[in-house]
C-alpha cells in the first residue's frame, strides 16, 4: 500500500493536556465495517444545510451534548442559544469538506472557507496542494456518510468552542488518474475541535487527535 501524501485526517497533537504531543497522521477507508470487528452504531440522522454545501451528509446526532458544569468546563456564557446548532452544523461540514475538496484536491476550493480559518485554513489548502502534485485524491466509500459519530460541547465562551469528537474515517486514498486505491485502513479517534466564531460565522481553527481507539464503543465512552 502506497502513501505518497498525507491522509485524509492528518493532524497535529498540541493539546496541552498531551504529554506525548506529536505529529500524527490518520486516514482510513472502507465503510462496512470497523477496526476488530467491532460494529459501528447506527445513530439517528437529522438534516443539516448550509449555503454551498447542499450535497453535505446528515449529522449522526441531532444535538451538541453539552458537558456538565460541575466538571469545570466553561459555561455558554452570553453566547447565544443556537450557538451551539451552527457550531455541530459546521463541524459536520467540516468533515464533509474534508473529503468534497480533495477528490480531486484543490486548494482554490471554496468550500475551504466555509469551513476553516487562520492557521488551519491555510493547512487545508496546503493538504490540497500536495495531494493535487502527488495525484491522490479522498472520496467516500459508497455514498457521502457522516464520518462524526458523536460530539460533545465542553466548553464555550466569548466566542470560542471546544468540542470532543469520535471520528471514524472509512474514506479511501486513491490515485486521481488510474483510480487505484493507495490506503483503504480504517481509523477510529477521539478528536477536539477548536471553533471559533468568526464575522462569516462558525468555523475550525485547530484540530487535535486526543487518542485513537479500536471500536466505535471505545470511542464512544472515552469522554
Amino acid at each position: 500500500m502506497r502513501i505518497a501524501a498525507p491522509g485524509l485526517l492528518a493532524v497535529a497533537l498540541a493539546a496541552p493536556t498531551c504529554s506525548n504531543a506529536s505529529i500524527a497522521e490518520v486516514s482510513v477507508a472502507n465503510a462496512g465495517a470497523t477496526p476488530n470487528g467491532g460494529a459501528v452504531t447506527e445513530p439517528t440522522t437529522t438534516t443539516i444545510t448550509a449555503p454551498g454545501l447542499a450535497d453535505a451528509p446528515t449529522a449522526t446526532r441531532s444535538e451538541v451534548t453539552t458537558a456538565d458544569s460541575s466538571t469545570g468546563t466553561e459555561s455558554p456564557g452570553n453566547d447565544s442559544p443556537g450557538d451551539e446548532d451552527q457550531i455541530r452544523a459546521v463541524i459536520d461540514l467540516y468533515w464533509h469538506a474534508l473529503v468534497n475538496g480533495m477528490d480531486p484536491p484543490d486548494p482554490d476550493h471554496d468550500v475551504w472557507e466555509t469551513v476553516a480559518a487562520g492557521a488551519r485554513l491555510e493547512e487545508l489548502r496546503a493538504t490540497a496542494a500536495q495531494k493535487r502534485d502527488a495525484g491522490e485524491a479522498n472520496r467516500y466509500r459508497g455514498k457521502p456518510h457522516p464520518l462524526v459519530t458523536r460530539a460533545e460541547l465542553v466548553g464555550l465562551n466569548d466566542g470560542l468552542a471546544i468540542v470532543n469528537l469520535c471520528v471514524f474515517d472509512d474514506t479511501l486514498l486513491v490515485d486521481v488518474e488510474t483510480g487505484e486505491i493507495l490506503d483503504d485502513d480504517l481509523r477510529l479517534g477521539w478528536l477536539q475541535h477548536l471553533v471559533e466564531l468568526t464575522p462569516d460565522g462558525w468555523r475550525v481553527i485547530r484540530t487535535l487527535l486526543i487518542e485513537r481507539h479500536d471500536t466505535a464503543a471505545q470511542c464512544d465512552s472515552a469522554f
